[in-house]
């Protein structure tokens, strides 16, 4: 009669110090501990009896837990027959997903028939774990995969297996000029910020900053600000004729991000639009707040440009309103009292910092007027 000896052991050194016939005993009447301690001790001891003890083991096995323990042994033991079958019929997905990690591991790279084997369980597996384990344990050369292939898993789902599958794209090469859009559409569709950044990644290293650039002036939205901060902190230039095409008739959020991807504001299309539409916003006898942080960002961008050697038509009245306009400010911030300007400063200090460079913007307009 077979006792089953439940919470008698309660280590690894208890099991292993057992006699061959009571460790066997634990394979089919202890519990989960008592078993995966069995295993390894089988596995380590090494008897004759041993391996095809831990081969039949999965069968009749319930636990998920002691099928796992047991495909690292197994795997170890180069049981791959085992393992093939564990991979693709046991009921639970996380052994799934270990038999084909360790089934991986121990084959050769170029293995055919694990290569087909491979991506049956890759398309044909719904759970995402395997779909996940695989793309990441599969070398190139043992797994094939299109473009096709891969974007399949990219569209929204799992952002792990997103994740997974754009460092399969990246990892092999696959972006070019006729799948680079359908990799830019999905910028519009990320949900995890993670993954808008590991997209946007993608398309800069592959020379595809230009298609972040038109989802981030589509609308205006959170997601295109982020996709257009991006590139602004990867410091990504561009030419005005790439830019050109997104200026409007009046000022908008686009106007001041625009500025930070001008790769030579001394062309002339650049700078006239740049003294144009900073001319602009200086007449409007009321604008809103956010207007001040814009038209800081074109003086400072103004400013920093010497003057072109050919004038362009109405950039000179241009440059008289900017000066203008900056005079009276300068006026205005040295005549009246520092507590009644403060208020729009965190200190002294900052203050006639504002003063100084107001000073130096008005020095570079009257350069430019000479």
């Amino acid at each position: 009669m077979t006792i089953n000896q439940v919470n008698r052991y309660n280590s690894f050194e208890d099991v292993n110090n057992l006699e061959e016939a009571k460790i066997n005993n634990l394979l089919e009447n202890g519990d989960g501990p008592e078993k995966v301690w069995a295993i390894w001790s089988l596995a380590l001891k090494k008897w004759k009896s041993s391996a095809s003890k831990l081969q039949s083991l999965p069968d009749g096995e319930p636990s998920s837990g002691v099928r796992r323990n047991l495909i690292v042994v197994l795997a170890g033991m180069q049981q791959s027959d085992v393992l093939y079958s564990l991979a693709k019929h046991d009921p639970d997905a996380s052994v799934r997903a270990d038999a084909l990690k360790y089934l991986i591991r121990i084959s050769d790279p170029n293995d055919e028939p694990l290569s087909e084997f491979l991506y049956k369980r890759l398309i044909n597996d719904s759970e995402n774990i395997i779909k996940i384990t695989i793309l990441k344990e599969a070398p190139e050369e043992l797994l094939t995969l299109s473009f096709n292939d891969i974007i399949t898993f990219i569209e929204p789902s799992d952002p792990a297996l997103q994740m997974v599958s754009l460092e399969q794209l990246d990892k092999r090469a696959l972006l070019d000029d006729e799948n680079a859009p359908a990799i830019a559409k999905l910028l519009l569709q990320a949900h995890d910020a993670s993954i808008l950044e590991k997209i946007m990644f993608i398309l800069i290293n592959g020379g595809r900053s230009e298609l972040i650039l038109d989802a981030g002036m589509l609308q205006e939205d959170k997601t295109n600000f982020d996709l257009l901060s991006y590139l602004a902190k990867q410091e990504i230039k561009f030419s005005w004729s790439s830019l050109q095409k997104f200026i409007g008739p009046e000022c908008n959020h686009n106007s001041h991000m625009i500025i930070d991807f001008i790769q030579n504001p001394t062309e002339p299309g650049a700078f006239l639009w740049l003294s144009t539409r900073y001319a602009q916003m200086l007449e409007l006898e009321s604008w809103e707040n956010d207007f001040f942080e814009i038209q800081k960002a074109f003086l400072e961008t103004l400013s920093g440009i010497d003057k072109p050697d050919q004038m362009i038509p109405a950039l000179n009245s241009n440059l008289q309103i900017i000066h203008k306009y900056m005079k009276v400010e300068l006026h205005d911030m040295q005549c009246w009292a520092k507590d009644e300007w403060m208020y729009e400063f965190d200190n002294e200090e900052d203050y006639e910092e504002a003063i100084l460079s107001n000073k130096a913007n008005i020095e570079a307009i009257k350069n430019w007027l000479k």
